[in-house]
């Protein structure tokens, strides 16, 4: 697992794992969560597409994510497109 430094998004760490499967993603940690955010798709979509690896104490009629915290996402993936690619290439040669 590597931890991708150059983008942030607070009240996480954002990962990528060596050899990691397509689609092209990273994982977002927190002490509750881990989301797998699909960032390519995201930014094709305008809309932030995820899916939850893990949850600790989630009630399911809660979003694990506000719209606040989407809105960030989105944008630190907009800002920071190249830096996730070279990271993605970087980690799955």
């Amino acid at each position: 697992m590597a931890v991708v430094k150059s983008v942030s998004i607070e009240g996480f760490e954002v990962h990528m794992y060596p050899k990691d499967h397509l689609p092209h993603h990273f994982h977002l940690i927190s002490a509750e969560m881990n989301l797998r955010i699909f960032y390519r798709i995201s930014l094709r979509e305008k809309a932030i597409h995820y899916n939850i690896k893990r949850l600790k104490n989630w009630r399911k009629k809660e979003p694990p994510l506000d719209s606040n915290q989407k809105r960030e996402i989105l944008k630190e993936i907009r800002d920071k497109r190249s830096i996730l690619e070279e990271e993605w290439t970087k980690w799955h040669r």
